[in-house]
């Protein structure tokens, strides 16, 4: 990266990378730092990024957007919920739906953007067009308003068998919490 590149001064969790890629050190004055989301990149810094082939065009195409800007893609705006709150559901994931970390559509609603991917399994927290939000993984899928959604998170969290599974769950619920999504 050089000084001027539009990704300086940013953090490795900014650098849009797709799932299928990590930055694996951080190289900064001939010292090799172990990057974080939260690890801000300099002008002179070299990445190392560990692409699993099907993914190395999508990394390369980010290079120049990386050099020039804008980093950032324009968020579409929520859409505003109309009439009585959403029911709230959760629902078996089906197969004819796809990968539950990136599919295009929701029990037929089509998704608007994903928030979060989960690492550790398939699986995300998205916003559906009808203005929803949804979390797809471990079988299911949750939908229905923030509230909705923060209480349910709430009871995953007190239930969860696992450090991953607390910590997916509480991920979630602080997003949905965000004032940004009520």
């Amino acid at each position: 990266m050089g000084p001027g590149d539009a990704i300086a001064g940013r953090l490795v969790n900014q650098l849009l990378l797709p799932r299928d890629a990590l930055v694996s050190v951080i190289v900064r004055d001939n010292e090799a730092l172990l990057p974080r989301g939260s690890s801000e990149i300099a002008g002179g810094d070299r990445l190392h990024i560990l692409v699993r082939e099907t993914a190395r065009a999508e990394v390369e195409a980010l290079f120049e957007r990386w050099r020039d800007g804008p980093i950032e893609e324009p968020e579409p705006a929520l859409p505003a919920l109309r009439g009585r709150s959403p029911i709230f559901s959760v629902k078996p994931w089906q197969d004819d739906q796809g990968d539950p970390a990136a599919p295009g559509h929701v029990h037929g609603t089509p998704v608007q953007r994903v928030l979060r991917t989960r690492r550790e399994q398939r699986g995300a927290l998205l916003v559906l067009a009808d203005g929803r939000l949804a979390v797809t993984g471990e079988g299911i899928v949750a939908t229905g308003a923030p509230a909705q959604l923060l209480r349910y998170c709430r009871e995953r969290i007190r239930r969860a068998k696992s450090e991953q599974a607390t910590a997916w769950w509480q991920e979630v619920a602080g997003v949905v919490s965000q004032s940004s999504l009520r």
